[in-house]
């Protein structure tokens, strides 16, 4: 039977415990002989050690503790006087304990050793003679007094008679059949008994003081067990946290003094000690890392009663539950996820035949998921019920006066949701033990921000609802952007931080009302002043340009600030009781100068966003009005070269940059790879695949990484030329290979567009296959509309790499003519700016013709934000997501399909 490694850890360090305990307490119970709580604590180690072998299923060594824990119930119960022979027959098991302890250590199973039978068989006719001999103490008229005396007298000196008759009616009570082998168990009790036989008929010819003669006995073997593992107070390791903690700051502080000496033995050391520094607070973060599963696996108990309490089926499916985190996030998280599950059954999946009704199965669906994403650690909780009935939360929020009828009517769908987190908000009917009472969410998110953590809701009514928690790994140590504003330096915990723009605040900026907004990538993001926020003095000279976008979970802003310094981990130091009522600071940190710096609460900043988003997006409705093609839509892409050759990629297709040496590409396999922070990733030249003149040896190399579904690969070029913002219009035609979706001129030189996906199918045609894949057992045919070549190509490429038969067409009126020749589609995907007809004309005329009103249609836009995701399901879409995330793109069609 395989165990996980860690899993069979534990028990073998517990063993060893229960081992040491028995020791002691049998050499001090044959001190004292009626101590009972040394008797009590012997059977309670030895019960639990074969309870624990019998899980794992080592035979040998439940048997031995079977045996063994017989004999000491006797004893417990006043049956049996623990003797010198009985004591001795005990610390025997114990060794032979310690021997199959010591082998499993070694080689992962037990042992199979002829001496381990033979005392098997030993131990098992020694219990039998105790009990028989306290039955017939029993049966005998004698006074209740003497049994235990006499029987203890009888079974030292070996004189019990017994007949293999009778041992024939009393089989010998092995716990199962798989610890000894049957045949060698029968040829052995054989032995045994017509040894008995023989000796018994010594015995009567002999005076009764004379000693009767043992079978030979098996040698015990001597074995020492070496401690693996230790218990150490966890006060200890909180305090070898703080240690690292102060040692990453000097470490700091050494960094920036050693770049102000520019000597190079001194960076050579300062660059050792830094990487010593860093691996010695890693393993001292792994001493208080525990895996999620924890808390996990208490759910299954917790969500089976509660379905069966409210008339419910339901099906829980754990995922990633060797996640690790920090303990003391570990303690706090367990109230809040048992908080959403709980809510996720009784809100969330419906009566088995209200699902039966629409058509669903039923039992219900729950699962629990984590993961490790960009340093911090994401829960979901996923339901395929009912959803949330976001018109109820509107109505029940103008009831309950949490909004007045004019601001619901304009409030967003992500505005809503929100409002399941105030206190007293709930939009259950009646009261019960589970719901009712409005309180619980705000607790939850309480607890969750307290964590420097976020929590979101996505919903689809009648589909299901997935609440996403993101939490830090650790909160003594986390990563952060340090800005300045007003002379003064702040840091932004990373978990909150979405990306860096520079603006021009005279031109790029939107002033409605009192409030500052951003227009990025179509989305409308509300601007704070940070200087303006802390109420610091300006000369008018500096001009914040840097934009800091960030996110709370609920809602997106924007930070303008003077300066962005450097990204640099930092050592959270809590603020003392006089500032802890300031909103907009979450603790301190001491810099690498030694000057303070206060860290800035996300969370408190976004409470000074002035006018709300949706009020901005109602003025400018008329703006908002024009139809748009894909020529109007920008992106940032990343210019890069391979030799003589330019190349582009849009930079949100790109995990890293990075820069690694000629030396540091190995041959492995007869592939070219690196390792990269402790990971063999694959190394692609595209000159290989491409039509380029190929990438001339240098000394270090750019490598962009590429990661999806946990898979990494890198892509080699000579240098980074650029990074620009401009629309995806290229012309098709000239280069009609695989991997290149177009050309344009950018500053005079033919830049080629390259198709990622297609250049990593092309080196591994089996990279992007996943399950989908194997459970779509015939084509299914799929409608792109989509005007851009750049994405219609890509698209299209990589939906066919899947399996799927893929038409194209350019605009709406397009799809619904070719829907008309050939309506034989099973799905239809199509952008929102488009020439002629755009999406959302689409979306409704298929909805409006009874023959595609059930056709499954999913959005794929560059139009970011909840206001334009809550119009495509209006219009009755059955998908929504943003261009350039592959990934969800498929994982949509799958739910869509399957």
């Amino acid at each position: 039977m395989m165990f996980d490694e860690d899993i069979l850890q534990d028990f073998l360090v517990e063993a060893k415990e229960a081992i040491a305990n028995l020791e002691e307490g049998f050499l001090e119970l044959e001190k004292d002989k009626e101590n009972l709580e040394v008797i009590r604590s012997l059977f309670r180690s030895m019960h639990s050690l074969k309870g624990a072998s019998g899980f794992f299923g080592f035979k040998s060594l439940e048997s031995i503790a079977h045996f063994s824990e017989e004999i000491l119930s006797k004893i417990r119960d006043g049956l049996l006087k623990p003797d010198d022979s009985i004591i001795d027959m005990l610390l025997k098991a114990v060794d032979w304990i310690k021997f199959i302890v010591q082998h499993l250590e070694t080689h992962k199973e037990e042992p199979i050793d002829d001496n381990l039978l033979e005392f098997l068989v030993t131990l098992s006719n020694f219990t039998e003679k105790i009990k028989k001999g306290i039955k017939e103490e029993k049966s005998s008229e004698k006074p209740i007094e003497e049994p235990v005396q006499e029987i203890s007298e009888k079974i030292s000196q070996g004189t019990q008679q017994e007949t293999s008759q009778e041992t024939q009616q009393e089989p010998l009570q092995v716990p199962s059949e798989e610890a000894i082998p049957k045949k060698t168990l029968e040829e052995s009790v054989e032995k045994e008994e017509k040894k008995e036989e023989k000796t018994q008929k010594m015995v009567e010819k002999l005076d009764d003081k004379k000693e009767k003669k043992e079978s030979p006995q098996v040698a015990t073997p001597q074995v020492e067990l070496t401690e693996t593992h230790i218990k150490v107070d966890v006060k200890l390791l909180d305090q070898l946290m703080n240690l690292a903690g102060e040692l990453v700051l000097a470490r700091n502080r050494v960094v920036q003094l050693s770049q102000k000496i520019l000597d190079d033995d001194l960076t050579r050391s300062v660059q050792a000690l830094s990487m010593i520094t860093t691996e010695m607070q890693e393993t001292i973060m792994k001493t208080r890392m525990q895996p999620i599963g924890t808390v996990f696996n208490k759910f299954p108990r917790i969500v089976r009663d509660l379905a069966k309490s409210l008339g419910k089926k339901v099906n829980l499916h754990l995922e990633g539950t060797e996640t690790e985190l920090d303990r003391s996030i570990i303690e706090a998280i367990k109230d809040p996820l048992t908080h959403l599950v709980r809510n996720a059954i009784d809100h969330g999946i419906e009566p088995p035949e209200e699902r039966v009704q629409v058509g669903k199965r039923e039992e219900g669906t729950i699962y629990l998921r984590a993961y490790q994403e960009g340093g911090q650690v994401v829960i979901e909780i996923e339901d395929d019920g009912r959803g949330i009935d976001v018109e109820k939360i509107r109505k029940k929020a103008v009831e309950k006066g949490f909004l007045t009828a004019e601001e619901a009517q304009r409030a967003r769908e992500s505005d809503l949701l929100a409002l399941i987190f105030k206190p007293g908000f709930s939009t259950a009917e009646k009261v019960t033990q589970v719901s009712g009472r409005g309180v619980g969410m705000d607790v939850v998110k309480t607890n969750i921000e307290k964590l420097g953590g976020t929590i979101e809701i996505n919903t689809i009514y009648g589909k299901g609802t997935t609440v996403r928690v993101k939490i830090p790994l650790t909160l003594a140590i986390i990563p952060a952007l340090i800005v300045k504003s007003g002379g003064y330096k702040y840091a932004i915990p990373q978990v909150n931080l979405k990306e860096l723009v520079n603006v021009d605040p005279n031109k790029d900026l939107l002033k409605v009302g009192s409030t500052d907004f951003y227009r990025l990538r179509g989305e409308i993001i509300p601007v704070l002043k940070l200087s303006e926020i802390l109420k610091q003095s300006s000369n008018g000279e500096v001009l914040s340009k840097n934009l800091v976008i960030l996110t709370t979970g609920e809602r997106v802003l924007g930070l303008l600030v003077d300066e962005i310094l450097n990204s640099e981990e930092i050592v959270v130091k809590p603020l003392g009781k006089w500032f802890k009522d300031i909103p907009v600071y979450s603790g301190a940190t001491i810099m690498g100068d030694g000057a303070l710096a206060l860290i800035l609460d996300v969370v408190g900043l976004s409470k000074f966003i002035g006018l709300s988003v949706e009020e901005v997006e109602k003025r400018l409705d008329a703006e908002r009005i024009t139809i748009k093609t894909s020529k109007d839509e920008t992106y940032f892409l990343l210019l890069f070269d391979v030799g003589q050759d330019r190349l582009a990629l849009p930079i949100a297709l790109i995990s890293r940059l990075d820069k690694v040496k000629a030396d540091s590409i190995q041959i492995v396999g007869g592939k070219e790879v690196i390792i990269y922070e402790d990971q063999v990733v694959p190394v692609i030249r595209l000159e290989n695949y491409l039509p380029l003149q190929g990438l001339p040896y240098q000394d270090s190399y750019i490598v962009l990484f590429f990661t999806e579904r946990s898979k990494t690969c890198a892509i080699l070029c000579s240098s980074i030329v650029d990074t620009i913002e401009t629309t995806l219009e290229i012309e098709e035609g000239l280069y009609n290979n695989p991997g290149i979706l177009g050309h344009k001129i950018i500053d005079g030189k033919t830049v080629l567009f390259i198709d990622i996906y297609k250049v990593i199918e092309m080196y591994d045609p089996e990279w992007f296959v996943v399950k989908f894949k194997e459970e779509v057992h015939t084509a299914k045919r799929i409608l792109l509309a989509e005007d851009s070549p750049f994405f219609r190509n890509m698209m299209k490429n990589y939906l066919e790499a899947m399996g799927f038969e893929v038409e194209c067409v350019e605009n709406g009126r397009e799809a619904i003519e070719k829907l008309h020749n050939d309506p034989n589609f099973d799905l239809v995907i199509t952008d929102i700016e488009m020439p002629e007809m755009d999406g959302f004309e689409l979306l409704k005329e298929l909805r409006g013709n009874p023959q595609f009103k059930n056709l499954p249609v999913i959005v794929v836009t560059a139009l970011a934000g909840e206001e334009v995701k809550r119009k495509v399901f209006e219009f009755g879409a059955n998908g929504y997501e943003v261009k350039l995330q592959r990934d969800q793109v498929l994982e949509r069609i799958k739910q869509l399909l399957s």
